[in-house]
Parts: C-alpha cells; sequence; structure tokens
C-alpha cells in the first residue's frame, strides 16, 4: 500500500494527516502557536514557527504509522498548504528571514493601503480589490518600516 502525507500550515497550529490511496487516516498530528502582535492591529509569525510545526507533524505521523505495521518507505509524497494573504518572506543573500511575514489578519499598512487608493490605478491589484491585508500594502509598509542596517543585507 503507498501513503501520502497532507500538512496544512494555519494561523494558529500546522496539523498532519497520513492518509493511504483510498483515503483512510492512518496518522494524525497537529502543534500548536499563536501569531505575534506586538502592537495593536499587527499580526506576524517567524517562518522557523512554521518549519518547526511541520516537522514535528510529520514526524508524529511517521512514528504513529511505523507503530502500525507501516514502513517509512511506503510514504511516496508530501503535500503542504498554507495560510494565504501574507507578504511573503523577506530573506538576506543567504535565505535567513529579515523579519517575519506580515500574515493574512496584520493591518499596519493601513496608511499605506491609503497612499495605494489616491495613487495607484487599483486594476493592478489582485481582484481590483486594496485592503491592509494586500501584499502590495504590506510591502510599501515594510520598505517603510525596514531599517536601513537590514536593507544592505537584503539580496
Amino acid at each position: 500500500m503507498e501513503y501520502v502525507i497532507g500538512v496544512d500550515i494555519g494561523t494558529q497550529s500546522t496539523k498532519a494527516l497520513l492518509v493511504d490511496r483510498h483515503g483512510a487516516i492512518v496518522a494524525q498530528h497537529a502543534s500548536s502557536y499563536q501569531p505575534d502582535t506586538p502592537r495593536p492591529l499587527w499580526a506576524e509569525q517567524w517562518p522557523a514557527v512554521w518549519f518547526k510545526a511541520v516537522t514535528e507533524c510529520i514526524a508524529a505521523c511517521v512514528r504513529q504509522a511505523k507503530e502500525t505495521g507501516v514502513a517509512a518507505d511506503s510514504i511516496k509524497a508530501v503535500c503542504v498548504s498554507s495560510l494565504y494573504g501574507g507578504s511573503g518572506i523577506p530573506v538576506d543573500r543567504d535565505m535567513r528571514p529579515l523579519y517575519p511575514c506580515l500574515i493574512w489578519m496584520d493591518r499596519c499598512a493601513t496608511d499605506q493601503v491609503e497612499w495605494v487608493r489616491g495613487n495607484v490605478d487599483l486594476v493592478c491589484f489582485r481582484n481590483g480589490q486594496s485592503s491592509s491585508v494586500s501584499r502590495q500594502a504590506r510591502r510599501l509598509w515594510q520598505a517603510a518600516w525596514t531599517p536601513r542596517s537590514r536593507r544592505s543585507r537584503l539580496a
């Protein structure tokens, strides 16, 4: 029998299921965490939090599967989905995160959204919408808030 692990990286937890080719659940695990909210309306997460949760969930599913007699080499794929609407993860030349990802619930870029609404043709925005959750507005915010010392490390 062949198996697949499905992983969902969410806002408050990462969940994983190991299923057989018929969709029967063989193993499952979840790892909880919270978004960082350093100021009102801000919401961010460090990629290391997600990576730790993903590796924990996959390892737990493989361990549980082995306990039921499933060989690790019969796991043929890992599928990952993740939370939507983040700003991306800015990295330096060595691919180290410079600061956390501003996630979907972040509202730090309100001023930048107002600037965009007044100065940019909104057709260029995805779905013609602009809001404080848009990636473009968050990137403007990051540019305004990124210290010069960090900018010099950008790839």
